[in-house]
Parts: C-alpha cells; sequence; structure tokens
C-alpha cells in the first residue's frame, strides 16, 4: 500500500480514479510477470520504468484517492 499509493500519485495524481487505478494494474501485471521483478517496490524502482522515481517525487505523500485506488 505504501508504494503502491505513491507510484498512483506521482504517475497519475491528475487522473479521476478509473486512471489511478489502471496504473496500479500496470505495477500489479509486472509483478505477476515472469518479466519483472516480483514485488511492487521493486517493480516502481526499476532503473528507467516510472518517471516520478527519477525525479524523486515518489517519496512525496500520497493522495487519499490515489491510497483509495491502491
Amino acid at each position: 500500500m505504501y508504494w503502491m499509493s505513491r507510484i498512483i500519485t506521482w504517475e497519475s495524481g491528475n487522473q479521476p480514479l478509473e486512471g489511478q487505478i489502471a496504473v496500479g494494474n500496470v505495477v500489479m501485471n509486472r509483478v505477476e510477470s515472469g518479466r519483472f521483478p516480483n514485488t511492487i517496490k521493486d517493480v516502481i524502482f526499476q532503473r528507467g520504468q516510472f518517471s516520478p522515481v527519477e525525479a524523486g517525487v515518489i517519496y512525496g505523500d500520497p493522495f487519499d484517492i490515489s491510497v483509495v485506488a491502491a
């Protein structure tokens, strides 16, 4: 929940709930795939995958709606 809510906020926090849920689905699909790491944190922090990680904003507090989406 901790990392998922943050990636949702900083990747799609300006989107409606459905768009935020879609980002969560992308992360979960990657976790379940053999082509990506097998934890939410490792998927999010995989080099070059999510710009909020590269920009360092991933460490900011998540929006309340993003916690709901997560």
